[in-house]
């Protein structure tokens, strides 16, 4: 008789367990929504634009067109990856970096996302990359324009030479 109770609660237990549906769960949704991309920016180690180069099981890499927070003369990061945020190759995204062990990687249940489905006008304009033809362009402008000031200023030790 103790048998056949101990048996019925078992397996009224059992069909308990299966009789109620527990809601979908999982340990890779965020519980809150993102804070406000000013917020995230504050506490970011990094705020850029850019696209995605290149992608290995470990890392991600970016040429950046945009800074928002970091070095503005860095033309590309690379970021340990991590199974929360999946990036295609060749998208451009607005990502928001932080520092993990002296890792760089995006911020979990953050504002990293394509930067077309991101409103950035909070953060304002941002500093743009000079890219490599740039600073190229930049060098050969200084250089034309070092040369017409020595040049001028030698035309007038001329002229004054000649007059006194």
């Amino acid at each position: 008789m103790k048998r056949g109770i101990k048996l019925l609660a078992a397996a009224c237990a059992l069909s308990l367990m299966f009789a109620f549906r527990v809601p979908e769960a999982s340990a890779l949704k965020c519980a809150a929504p993102p804070k406000p991309v000013t917020e995230e920016m504050a506490y970011s180690a990094l705020t850029f634009k850019g696209t995605l180069v290149s992608e290995t099981s470990n890392s991600s890499t970016f040429r950046v067109s945009t800074w928002w927070k970091g070095d503005s003369s860095q033309a590309t990061v690379t970021l340990k990856a991590n199974i929360w945020i999946k990036f295609e190759l060749g998208e451009e995204y607005i990502v928001f970096v932080g520092k993990q062990n002296g890792e760089l990687s995006p911020n979990l249940c953050g504002n990293t996302a394509l930067s077309s489905d991101l409103d950035v006008k909070p953060l304002g304009p941002g500093t743009p990359v000079l890219s490599p033809p740039e600073l190229e362009n930049l060098a050969l402008e200084a250089t034309t324009l070092g040369t017409i000031i020595v040049s001028i200023m030698g035309l007038i030790g001329v002229i004054r030479s000649r007059l006194f």
